[in-house]
């Protein structure tokens, strides 16, 4: 299932969401900045529907090799789009307070937002990622544990983007850093790195 969108608000869908904090939701607008595209971004201006609506019926017509039929909703389905129209109209639920913060997002296709954060003997590690294709697009690292040499943290975050969210490949890229820059955190081993991160891959698979 896809669309073809003439414009697009990421502004107000990276505020409404609920997410756990502002970090996260910055990262969500950056996702759907990168990843999302409308006609109005790439053409400059809003174009005609009908104009859209011909040449694409016009494209699948010839890529098909047959005409499209134009059909309409069934009966069945003409009275749930009712009962969710109205449903989603109305103001207590548009204006619900509460309900699920998420823990991942989905921006676009294989592209994932998520925040998670554990507990360690060496201190809190928290973690907000952009996943694209189940590889590491985008990194914060963050928390209250002791990185040493403390300015080899940007550089942790940087080596670890484009590495696979597979154990094995995160293992193989975290003691190679580790190894390289005679990396310190006390009370934080690989097997706590291994866990944030497979905890993501936790939160992205049980929203899927």
């Amino acid at each position: 299932v896809s669309s073809l969108m003439l414009d697009f608000d990421t502004h107000t869908m990276a505020k409404v969401l609920k997410v756990p904090n502002e970090k996260f939701r910055d990262k969500v607008f950056q996702g759907l900045e990168n990843y999302m595209t409308t006609l109005k971004k790439e053409l400059g201006h809003i174009p005609d529907r009908t104009g859209v609506k011909q040449r694409y019926i016009r494209h699948m017509e010839e890529t098909l090799q047959r005409p499209v039929e134009e059909g309409s909703l069934t009966p069945h389905e003409q009275a749930v789009l009712t009962e969710l129209t109205e449903r989603f109209s109305q103001k207590d639920w548009l204006f619900k307070k509460g309900g699920l913060i998420r823990d991942a997002v989905k921006i676009h296709g294989g592209v994932w937002i998520g925040e998670t954060a554990l507990k360690a003997p060496g201190g809190l590690i928290r973690i907000t990622l952009r996943i694209r294709e189940n590889t590491i697009d985008d990194l914060a690292i963050s928390g209250d544990f002791t990185f040493y040499p403390q300015d080899q943290l940007a550089a942790f975050e940087q080596y670890l983007k484009g590495t696979s969210m597979d154990p094995a490949a995160l293992k193989q890229a975290i003691e190679a850093f580790y190894a390289a820059n005679a990396v310190q955190t006390p009370g934080i081993e690989t097997e706590h790195w291994l866990k944030v991160f497979g905890q993501l891959r936790e939160a992205v698979a049980k929203h899927s």
